[in-house]
């Protein structure tokens, strides 16, 4: 597209702005040491919608542009996330061929085909499911609604003290308790009587 330069002592007449977006576009230019000492002066053009003052395509200048190999599923990894694309004509011949990532200072990401851009969904590795996120489930909770109506119709289990292998049952007696001296000096009298007892009827 041309633009008529104004000649030398001329003056811009004042005009209204053109009514629909993308009508026109002006283009204007910057001469300027851009890549500082790493590289030679350059000129950094701007194309401004003249209905919206929008700035033109300076969003995907200022991006960072990349390809990922689309795999068998659809889907191709992106800084520790899962890209899944979303299946239809134009994706599902895109197994084994390179789609283009714009990551935006945002932290937008779009992913395009041809200049096409790409509905998708992102599976995080990092993610952990919360136990309130499970709860809100509501398949889940009627699942463990009914697990919870199961085990209110089974019968109480008996608890067991400690670690014992075996459970206790009461007799209803009394334990007799350790032997006192008295009667450990009873008993050692009794047997000593008896020895001798037998001892005398085996001589006669």
């Amino acid at each position: 597209m041309d633009f008529p330069l104004p000649k030398a002592g001329s003056a811009y007449q004042p005009r209204l702005r053109r009514e629909c977006y993308g009508e026109l576009i002006q283009i204007d230019g910057s001469d300027h040491y851009w890549f500082e000492d790493r590289g030679s002066a350059c000129t950094l053009l701007v194309f401004i919608d003249d209905a919206t003052s929008t700035l033109m395509q300076l969003r995907e200048v200022f991006c960072f542009r990349d390809e990922r190999l689309v795999g068998a599923q659809l889907a191709f990894s992106y800084e520790r996330k899962r890209i899944i694309l979303a299946e239809n004509e134009m994706t599902r011949g895109l197994p084994g061929k390179y789609v283009d990532t714009y990551a935006f200072p945002d932290g937008r990401l779009e992913v395009r085909w041809k200049g096409a851009s790409i509905p998708y969904s992102v599976f995080d590795k990092d993610q952990r499911v919360t136990h309130a996120a499970i709860t809100e489930n509501k398949h889940l909770s009627a699942v463990l609604e009914f697990i919870k109506k199961e085990q209110g119709q089974r019968p109480p289990k008996k608890r067991r003290a400690g670690k014992q292998r075996t459970q206790h049952e009461p007799t209803g007696r009394k334990s007799p308790g350790p032997p006192s001296k008295m009667d450990a000096y009873s008993a050692r009298k009794r047997v000593e009587r008896e020895t001798r007892a037998a001892s005398q009827g085996s001589d006669i």
